[in-house]
């Protein structure tokens, strides 16, 4: 399998604010239901890091359907609209390259169908 046919998301944790903006984004570029959820950022408690509180939120997206719009010529809505620029989504390569850079990362990536 190639890398082509890998779709990949990254956040930047420790820039996250939780505020679900990519959220709303995806349901309004896509158009689904309020029975679906394609993409859904969990808020996880917070907890001491370098003695600071902070607080994380994690995505969990469907990539499945975020092959749906990497494969579109324009920039995901949902990455468009983050307020901090801690979303990505792409080929694993690029994300990789972005992950070169300061921060507290997770990246999920997925084969495509």
């Amino acid at each position: 399998m190639s890398t082509q046919d890998k779709i990949g998301m990254l956040v930047r944790v420790d820039a996250c604010l939780g505020c679900q903006a990519c959220q709303v984004a995806c349901r309004e570029e896509n158009g689904f239901g309020y029975d679906e959820t394609w993409l859904e950022i969990v808020r996880r408690k917070p907890q001491r890091v370098d003695g600071r509180l902070r607080n994380y939120h994690v995505a969990a997206p469907q990539l499945d359907k975020c092959a749906l719009c990497s494969v579109k010529d324009h920039q995901p809505l949902c990455t468009a609209v983050c307020p901090t620029n801690c979303l990505y989504v792409g080929a694993p390569e690029a994300l990789l390259e972005v992950m070169k850079g300061p921060g507290q990362w997770n990246l999920q990536v997925k084969p495509v169908k």
